[in-house]
């Protein structure tokens, strides 16, 4: 979840401008995995008790100076440009740790906020300098957070809120919606890859329905759950590449 917006909009962007686009796009990417590394860190620290959070700083401290330090190479790489991003990301962040406060980190809006914030990357990908994205690149990012967002509903399905009706019609809804936003798309005579997406949303509802029942009757764990989901976002980065490949 956390690269795959940014390794289709990289795609895209490798796809219009050429392939020496990609030495900046490793930057972001290690960029962004070291600051992931600084807000995981820096979330422990937050909910840490103030007697034991003397424990977590070092942490917090290296992994914030190496974040700069990466920081700074990527702003070389794609340009200072890249810094129109960042007021997208703030309220993001700010949510994610108010959660990471409250520990409710593992809620559904956490889920959600985590999938934007990855989501939002993708963007940065294709359009390192902020202006509006074009169709392939819109539909592919929110395709991304579209079935990001979804996995979120249908894990919870599958493991904390098993067995929970309320949890499965929104988890199967959700991702119906999305099928039947794509199908519109497509008569509306949207881009490419609409087609191919709508056909991956709907094998999704399909196993937003079928899997949770099927747990019900034959013990699945979360070890299997994860398997499949790496079929599926493999079947989705082809699915929001059709137009370039």
């Amino acid at each position: 979840m956390l690269v795959t917006p940014w390794l289709v909009g990289a795609a895209l962007r490798a796809d219009a401008e050429g392939p020496a686009v990609w030495l900046g796009e490793v930057s972001l990417l290690v960029f962004w995995l070291v600051a992931y590394l600084v807000f995981q860190a820096a979330s422990t620290w937050l909910k840490a008790a103030p007697v034991k959070r003397p424990r977590y700083r070092t942490p917090v401290i290296a992994y914030g100076i190496l974040a700069a330090a990466q920081g700074l190479g990527t702003l070389v790489a794609l340009g200072p440009g890249a810094l129109g991003w960042v007021p997208g990301f703030v309220p993001l962040l700010a949510v994610a740790w108010w959660l990471a406060w409250r520990r409710r980190e593992r809620s559904l809006l956490g889920g959600v906020v985590t999938v934007a914030a990855a989501s939002l990357l993708g963007l940065v990908a294709r359009h390192p300098v902020p202006h509006v994205p074009d169709a392939v690149t819109l539909v592919a990012v929110a395709a991304c957070f579209g079935y990001f967002a979804g996995t979120v509903l249908y894990v919870k399905t599958m493991i904390r809120e098993r067995g929970k009706p309320a949890w499965l019609a929104a988890s199967v809804g959700f991702h119906a919606a999305a099928t039947v936003v794509c199908l519109a798309g497509l008569m509306a005579g949207g881009v490419a890859s609409l087609a191919p997406l709508a056909a991956f949303f709907a094998a999704t509802t399909v196993r937003a329905l079928a899997m949770p029942l099927l747990a019900r009757r034959v013990p699945i764990s979360p070890k299997t759950v994860g398997f499949a989901e790496i079929g599926f976002t493999a079947a989705l980065v082809l699915a929001c590449l059709v137009p370039s490949l």
